[in-house]
């Protein structure tokens, strides 16, 4: 990631924006949720960390210049995104021919179903009834995501318990 241009998309509290930064990336970092990335902007002045840019905004129009991110991240975002097909345009629009596009989300009809455990370990899944969730399935994020990167790879882990899924695509020339 050294020297190479980030977006984190739904990045919320910066925890990813953050790992990408101390690899050495630039990072831009956006999410709708105002609160979420007013803590991370509170947490960048607080350790006085710089090369890391949080702003607002919605992923279906993002408001970048096209060509200039090397690395697109979308870590357990996916799911709470209405129009994944114009998320997923504009990600390739904004990125750069030959960039990486890591994707990871849940597998929401099983994490759903597991709720009650998490509940047992002080894990707050209220929080879920408060927003959107999308149930896509793994095939329809590889079918959404075929139509403007090459697919590398994919995988469900743990393996023994598909909770998540995790992609890499590829901008073609």
């Amino acid at each position: 990631f050294k020297d190479k241009k980030v977006l984190d998309l739904g990045c919320e509290a910066g925890y990813v924006s953050l790992m990408m930064k101390n690899k050495g990336a630039k990072v831009v970092s956006l999410d709708l949720c105002v609160p979420a990335l007013q803590k991370f902007k509170e947490k960048l002045d607080k350790k006085d960390i710089q090369g890391i840019h949080p702003f607002a905004a919605i992923a279906q129009q993002l408001p970048l210049k096209p060509n200039q991110f090397d690395i697109v991240v979308a870590t357990e975002v996916f799911e709470h995104m209405p129009e994944l097909d114009k998320v997923i345009a504009e990600v390739a629009r904004v990125m750069k021919s030959g960039g990486s596009f890591i994707v990871t989300f849940p597998n929401e009809r099983l994490r759903k179903k597991i709720y009650w455990i998490a509940k047992l370990f002080g894990i707050h899944t209220e929080v879920e009834d408060q927003v959107t969730l999308y149930e896509y399935t793994k095939e329809e994020i590889i079918d959404r995501l075929a139509k403007h990167f090459v697919i590398k790879k994919v995988y469900s882990f743990p393996w023994y318990f598909r909770l998540t899924h995790f992609m890499l695509g590829e901008k073609g020339e």
